[in-house]
């Protein structure tokens, strides 16, 4: 018999029931505790991303920031004419040294080479400074079309040292036109280039030709004793000579506007570049074929005396030339082959050889000479031949060239008296004469405040003469030739 007491059973019962309802109030609170962290997790995992995201913001912000304080300080900057920022996209970019850019611009480039690229840039960088004053690269407009197409020129003008180290950071400039701009002025040249070049070392220059031949004698066999003189060879010296070059300084003056350098310098370059070169190139060839050192109106041949500065004082020509040779020929108002041979018999053993003639002629002649039979056009000529510039066609193997500054209002013995009606054909021996170049091309520039534009002046210094004497017949003029209608 359980002998418990009933009293203890209830007290035990209540014990029980009291800590049922303590347990369940201590798993409510765990609950409310657990729900709090949970919030407070969630809470952070949210904070978490709010400040990862803000951090991604801000760093994208401090990006943008950097890359606009670069450009404000490309911009601003005035220590050197190029600043550029060496990023990333510079590894695959060439270095140059400005030695080594130096070279690379004397170099005679092929066409479409990358050479030929990198000079054409150099030299629109050497205009954009002349014409700026230097500040060609604080152009937002020039630096960045520099740095799209002219990727090492960029690189060079930051990193490259204008001496020889390329890791210094002096930067290169462009001092100068490359060996494209020399090429561009050639190409425009068509008589010009018939004759040969080169460049004087000194000025003015003395260049060493051959005088007269020696002659061989006939030796009789020695019979009487060595110091015996009358047994010896004739003896003879051989006979030289020397031209004087004297470098003639020879310009062009352009004149550009504020307001074309500040809309649109870019487009401009080129188009300077091209005027000089067309306007060098075209002085030469006139000066070739018209030039008269005599000033006077009352004797030269142009009727006209020069104005100070007159180009056609700088050497004479290829019409006086004839004149002094006395190798002027009236043609009797035609053109005929055997006209056009005469010219050819004027002057002597320097018309023998046909390769080392050229004819030349204005517009108007060229198109008489086409009613000789004779005359073989360019295109007639045969793929094998050589086609000179300028070259129109070809009589007796010699070649016809075109040249705009062959008079064609010329009297009756071939000169300007202003109301003359006739032209003339030109039969030149190519290599009895040559071209000296003392300087290159270079461009000068100044600000007009007059007129708020900016003044450019090229200048290029050379000569051209005979390597035969002067009165050598080494052209020949055919003069009083009717105009054709």
């Amino acid at each position: 018999m359980d002998t418990t007491d009933k009293s203890d059973v209830a007290e035990a019962t209540e014990d029980t029931i009291e800590v049922d309802v303590k347990s369940g109030d201590t798993f409510s609170e765990l609950a409310k505790e657990v729900k709090a962290l949970r919030e407070a997790a969630e809470s952070a995992d949210t904070r978490a991303r709010e400040t990862s995201e803000y951090q991604e913001k801000t760093d994208a912000m401090t990006s943008e920031i950097e890359k606009l304080r670069k450009q404000l300080s490309r911009e601003t900057k005035s220590a050197r004419q190029g600043e550029f920022e060496v990023t990333d996209r510079d590894v695959n970019v060439p270095s140059y040294s400005g030695k080594q850019l130096d070279k690379l611009f004397s170099l005679k480039a092929q066409a479409g080479s990358d050479v030929e690229r990198m000079q054409q840039g150099n030299d629109m960088l050497y205009i954009a400074n002349t014409i700026l004053g230097g500040n060609a690269m604080k152009h937002s407009e020039i630096a960045s079309y520099v740095s799209e197409e002219y990727p090492e020129l960029a690189k060079a003008m930051d990193t490259g040292d204008s001496t020889q180290d390329v890791t210094t950071s002096t930067g290169w400039i462009p001092t100068g036109f490359s060996a494209s701009m020399v090429e561009a002025v050639r190409l425009q040249l068509n008589v010009a280039n018939l004759h040969g070049r080169f460049n004087m070392p000194t000025n003015p220059y003395k260049l060493p030709i051959e005088g007269a031949d020696i002659s061989a004698y006939v030796v009789s066999e020695a019979t009487t004793d060595i110091a015996d003189h009358t047994e010896y060879v004739t003896a003879q010296t051989s006979d030289t000579a020397n031209v004087v070059f004297n470098a003639k300084k020879i310009g062009v003056r352009t004149v550009v506007s504020t307001e074309m350098t500040e809309d649109s310098i870019v487009p401009v370059l080129p188009y300077v570049r091209d005027k000089i070169a067309l306007a060098l190139a075209e002085a030469q060839e006139n000066i070739l074929i018209n030039g008269d050192i005599r000033t006077s109106g009352a004797t030269n041949i142009s009727g006209v005396t020069y104005a100070s500065g007159g180009q056609l004082q700088a050497w004479d020509g290829y019409r006086r030339m004839a004149q002094i040779s006395g190798t002027t020929t009236n043609l009797a108002g035609t053109f005929s082959l055997a006209n056009l041979r005469k010219l050819r018999t004027s002057m002597g053993k320097y018309g023998v050889s046909t390769r080392n003639l050229a004819f030349v002629v204005g517009i108007n002649a060229y198109h008489t000479l086409l009613d000789i039979s004779e005359v073989v056009t360019v295109d007639k000529i045969g793929s094998r031949a050589t086609i000179l510039d300028g070259q129109m066609g070809s009589i007796d193997g010699i070649p016809i060239l075109i040249s705009e500054f062959v008079a064609e209002d010329l009297d009756v013995v071939g000169e300007n008296d202003g109301d003359g009606s006739t032209t003339q054909i030109l039969c030149v021996r190519t290599d009895a004469m040559r071209f000296g170049d003392r300087r290159g091309i270079t461009l000068k520039s100044r600000e007009q405040i007059e007129t708020d534009q900016n003044v450019v002046v090229a200048l290029q210094r050379l000569d051209f003469q005979a390597v035969q004497s002067t009165s050598d017949p080494i052209v020949a003029a055919g003069v009083g030739v009717a105009l054709k209608s």
